[in-house]
Formats: C-alpha cells, sequence, structure tokens
C-alpha cells in the first residue's frame, strides 16, 4: 500500500543522509588538514547524521506549514487574474530563491563548524549575509563548472569506457566543489559572530 511506499522512500532518504554524513565528514576531515584526528571523524557520524536528519525535517516542516496556504493564496490570485498569478508565482520562486541561498551553508556549518542544526542555520545566515557578493560567485561559478561538465561528459560517455571516465571526472569536479564551499566557510567562519550583549 502507500504506506510501504512512505516507509521505503523514508529508508532511502535516511541512507542518503547516512552515506551524505559518511562523505561530507570525510571531505570536512581534509578541509581540516589533519586537526580532525580519525577517532573524532568516526564519532561525528552518526551526530552529524542525526544533524541532518533533522534539518530535513525543519525544512520539510517549514515547506508544508507554508505551502498550504501559498498555494491557497495563488490559486485564488490565478482565478483573479492569470498574469497577477503567475507574478505572485515568481516572486515565491524568488523568495525561495532567496532563502536556499541563504541557507547554502548550513552542511558546511554542521560538518567543518561542527555546528547544531539551529546554530548552524545561523551562522549560515550569518555568514552569507556578511558575504552576499563572494558567496553569489561561488554559486554561479559551482552552476557554471556543472553545467558545462555535464555537456562534456554527455559528449564522451558514448561506450563503457566513456562512461566510467565521465563518472570519475564528474566525482572530482563535484568533490572539488563542495571542498570549495566548505573552505569559504572555513575562511570566513572566524568572524567574530555578534556578543549576546549586541543581540538584547
Amino acid at each position: 500500500g502507500w504506506w510501504q511506499l512512505v516507509v521505503l522512500l523514508s529508508l532511502l532518504a535516511l541512507g542518503g543522509m547516512l552515506m551524505a554524513s559518511l562523505y561530507l565528514g570525510a571531505l570536512a576531515r581534509y578541509v581540516a588538514k589533519g586537526s580532525l584526528g580519525l577517532g573524532a571523524y568516526l564519532r561525528r557520524i552518526p551526530l552529524n547524521w542525526g544533524r541532518l536528519i533533522a534539518f530535513s525535517l525543519i525544512i520539510g516542516l517549514a515547506a508544508a506549514v507554508l505551502g498550504m496556504p501559498v498555494a491557497v493564496l495563488l490559486g485564488l490570485l490565478s482565478s483573479i487574474n492569470v498574469t497577477l498569478g503567475l507574478f505572485a508565482a515568481t516572486l515565491v520562486g524568488i523568495a525561495a530563491l532567496v532563502v536556499m541561498f541563504f541557507l547554502f551553508l548550513v552542511d558546511e556549518a554542521i560538518f567543518v563548524g561542527d555546528q547544531g542544526v539551529l546554530p548552524a542555520i545561523r551562522s549560515s545566515v550569518y555568514i552569507v549575509d556578511h558575504n552576499k557578493g563572494p558567496g553569489l560567485r561561488l554559486l554561479i561559478a559551482s552552476y557554471l563548472i556543472l553545467i558545462g561538465c555535464a555537456v562534456i561528459w554527455s559528449v564522451v560517455s558514448n561506450n563503457n569506457v566513456g562512461r566510467l571516465i565521465a563518472f570519475a571526472a564528474n566525482s572530482y569536479v563535484a568533490t572539488s566543489l563542495v571542498a570549495a564551499s566548505m573552505i569559504f566557510y572555513k575562511q570566513r567562519s572566524v568572524v567574530p559572530q555578534p556578543s549576546q550583549s549586541s543581540q538584547k
């Protein structure tokens, strides 16, 4: 039944996040240049796995809570005027992109900064807010590199050897881009965070 599909998808998502915890943790250990020992890396795996799960649940809950009223509002506006509905949908899309932009360093804050979910969200928002230009350039450059590489892989992967080369090269490029984001976060995380006295 449908619940079996839900269970299967949930298990696949949990497995994927566990693999991500292993992969991103190992990459963060490399970015840390030896300051993170093997024992600490192994101890962080279940912790960071839980953090990824918690962050996914927060995003999913926020999307569910906000998505329904927004969808109803867009439907009402579209029923009044199609152009108005499209304009409102565009604004919603832009708002979603802005939120994604300010949260794009959450994984880096979790794995490089060893922060909990909520501190990682605050850290990502703070660092991106103070580095909007460099952060936007990093995302655009990463996107263009991935798009360009996808075109190259589609050309060379016309046989088994080409597909193997494309897979290995794509993994290398993707890992390099993730490492670049981690280094970006690490270099800027030394910026002093707002003190509690300044927040009162």
